[in-house]
Order: C-alpha cells, then structure tokens, then sequence
C-alpha cells in the first residue's frame, strides 16, 4: 500500500476531504502533503526522541512552513524556535529550496507551477527563472549545490526517485539517474566537498547520493517515523548537516545529523510545531586565486644589468584548487638567465607548474632575467586552475622596466692630454698674476 499516492492530498477535492483517514495515510507514506482535515491529527505511531541542547551556531537559515500557514522567515542554525517572520503567508508551496554555494541566491521550485525561481530571503518574493521538466509522474522534492556551484535536484513519484543536474540560468532539469533504494526521497543537502546527502522516507533513513550515476547508499536510520513533505540543509560554515524531520500532525523533530551514520541529535521537538523546509544562509568559502608581480631593479637600469621579477601566488579562497598554473610571458629585449621554482621555459613562456593548493597557501618564485637592448619592457603573467575562480579579476599581474643605455664618459689620447696640462697651466699663470 506504501507507494500509490504521492499526491493523493493535493487531489482529493474538498467537498471529499472528511472521508480521509488520516492514520491510513500517515502509514502509507506517500504523500507529500498532509491533507487539511488531518489538523491535529497525531499519529500513534510517532516517535520521538527528547530534545538536547541547542547549538551553538548562530549561523542562519531561512525556513517555510508548509502546514500552518506558509509562512517565510529566518532562523539560527542552532534552534529552529529562534525565528523571525518575513512573510506569514506565502501563496506558494516549495519542498524544494537552497542557497547556492556562496549563500547569495535563494533558489527553490515552486511545486504548484513546476518553476524554479529566485526567492527573496526576506519576504520570499518570487523571481520566475524556467520550467524544470521533472520526469512524468514525479515530485520535485530537494535542490542543492556544492562548494563548486554544480546544482542538483531530487524527485519522487513514490516508486523510484531521480537525481538531475540543474540550470540555474533556464531553470531546466537533466536526468543524471533514477534508482528504487530510497523509492521516497524527501530531500537532498550536499557539502562543500561534494557529498550529497538524501532523506527516505520509505526507511526512515539517510543515505549518500552519487552524483554520478543517482545512487544511494545507506548511512542509517534516524529513528523516527517520518512523513509528508520535509527538509535538510547544510551549514556549509559549521560543517553540520541539519534535517527538519516532520512526523505528521504538526508534530516534528529539528535535528543535527551524524554524516557517518545517519543518527541524529535532536534540537527542537514541536517547538514550534509545524512542517517545515530550510535552506541554510551559509558559504562554502571561494575559490580565489591571485598572482601579483613586482620586479627588483637598479636604478638606473643599465642594458647588461641583472633584474628579478618575483612572481607571488596565493588561494584566497577557503576552498582547495587544483592544477593550479602560473603562465609568464617574458618579453622580448630580455635574457632569461634562472628561476627559483624549477619553473620550465619554452621560447619566451615561462610556466609554473604549482598543482594543488589549499585555502589561504602562499608561494612565491624569483625569475631572474638580463637587460639586452633599451626600452620599455611589460612582462604579464597569469594563474589558472582546474576550478572555476569566483574573483577572476586578479587571476593576472604585470609591470614594466625601462632599460637604459650607460652614458658615454669621453677619453682623452696623449696628445689631447697633452693639450689640457698646457692649457690650465696658461690659464692657470694668468689667474695667478691677477
């Protein structure tokens, strides 16, 4: 009986609502909404662990409440009953939301219309951005990005469920694999690292989602019996997985999860009570690479002098880069003579080979050089990796050196020697008798 109406609430007409038996449809477990008439209903089969202490991040998240009244607003990481309402009736419904990974833009999918769409995280004001296309049959049920900004978006039809790739710019969904482990996957959170977490309802468990082919593998249960539409998010600064696991009349359990084995530690128990979604505010951190190049020189430069330019990369970023790459163009009019970071030189490209950095690491590198000819001389060069940089307006450097030729010091032959001594010794008499 478990999977034959994933919408069953969203499709029985009003007049025909008091004939739902709202324990039967909490036990199936194939609803994403919980139908009006089952206000208050609690179910007996709940099950609930006693709330511990808050936490103590104050990072924060926005929230919808699906139940009540649609309700849009904020509240700190750490406890869901700190909240703060900017709107308190929404006319949308989202199972779907996140921020994308620098915590900017709220994206979500509007479930009545089959949108994605930009969301203001103060009142949840709606931008449309495109159609999703989901599969025929299922549910959007999750959306969210890692530290790379690569978005992925889940759905159910209560038999199987998808995972997709997501355009942000059009909105639109690309199938990455379907698979009937977790048939009702209500939500998907992912890490700045990349692993993407899912909630299945079927098993009351959490599960890591491969991103490249849409399967799951168990990490464990969570222990309670959880239904309808719910959610998870990440606090990409904390490093915590949080889910708002909803157990059906109201009732909930706002938890952080264990990312090894599915346990969670509960935060709020029906405080408030509600049916709630999140989508943490937080960032992954950047990645931001920077070259800067300075140059030491005589002055004045002579042709025939020595020069050294010093070429100084850093990831700014908190996240790790990889294949990083400092190309420099040496210009011609210069000699290149050595490096100091067993940089490798192809006619007049010189290319730093740096690989991997971590967040925050600083290298630097010394290209000594020789003045051939005079002029203006612009040496540029350029860093790159196999990420996408955030800031690439400091993915480059340049300066400029003006060599110069030495001034010619006039000598004088024998005779023009001669010539002097005699001339300062007559002006010299002359002066002397004045």
């Amino acid at each position: 009986m478990k999977n034959l109406i994933i919408l069953l609430a969203l499709s029985i007409p009003f007049a025909l609502q008091a004939e739902v038996d709202c324990e039967a449809l909490y036990r199936d477990q194939s609803a994403l909404a919980e139908p009006l008439e089952c206000t208050g209903f609690v179910p007996t089969v709940k099950k609930m662990n006693a709330p511990g202490a808050k936490d103590a991040v104050t990072d924060v998240a926005n929230f919808f409440e699906m139940r009540n009244n649609d309700s849009f607003g904020t509240h700190q990481m750490g406890d869901l009953s700190n909240q703060t309402v900017g709107n308190p009736a929404l006319a949308e419904t989202y199972y779907a939301m996140e921020y994308e990974e620098t915590g900017t833009t709220l994206y979500a999918v509007d479930s009545s219309t089959g949108n994605m769409v930009t969301l203001n995280p103060v009142d949840g004001t709606a931008t449309v951005i495109g159609p999703v296309n989901a599969l025929a049959g299922h549910t959007v049920s999750g959306i969210t990005f890692d530290g790379n900004g690569n978005c992925y978006a889940s759905s159910t039809d209560a038999v199987e469920s998808a995972l997709y790739s997501c355009n942000t710019a059009t909105g639109a969904f690309t199938v990455i694999g379907t698979q009937t482990t977790t048939p009702l996957l209500i939500d998907i959170s992912a890490s700045c690292e990349g692993t993407v977490y899912g909630h299945d309802l079927s098993s009351d468990s959490f599960y890591t989602i491969n991103t490249a082919d849409g399967s799951a593998t168990l990490l464990g249960s969570h222990g309670l019996a959880a239904n309808f539409a719910q959610g998870m998010t990440y606090d990409r600064e904390a490093g915590e997985l949080y889910a708002y696991i909803y157990t059906g009349g109201g009732t909930n359990t706002y938890a952080r999860v264990n990312q090894t084995n599915g346990s969670i530690t509960a935060l709020n128990v029906d405080n408030p009570l509600g049916e709630f979604t999140g989508a943490s505010q937080t960032s992954c951190g950047v990645v931001d690479l920077s070259l800067v190049k300075t140059v030491s020189a005589p002055s004045p430069l002579y042709v025939g002098s020595q020069i050294v330019y010093t070429l100084t990369a850093e990831s700014i970023g908190a996240l790790p880069t990889t294949g990083v790459v400092v190309t420099d163009n040496l210009p011609a009019g210069l000699t290149y003579v050595s490096n100091t970071c067993g940089a490798s030189v192809a006619g007049s490209v010189l290319t730093w080979n740096i690989g991997n950095m971590s967040g925050g690491q600083v290298l630097s590198c010394d290209v000594t050089m020789t003045v051939d000819v005079e002029g203006d001389f612009t040496n540029s060069a350029s860093i790159s990796s196999n990420e996408t940089d955030t800031i690439p307006s400091n993915n480059s450097s340049q300066v400029t050196v003006t060599g110069q030729v030495p001034p010619v010091i006039p000598t004088l032959g024998f005779y023009g020697l001669l010539v002097l001594i005699l001339t300062l010794g007559i002006f010299g008499k002359k002066f002397i008798k004045n």
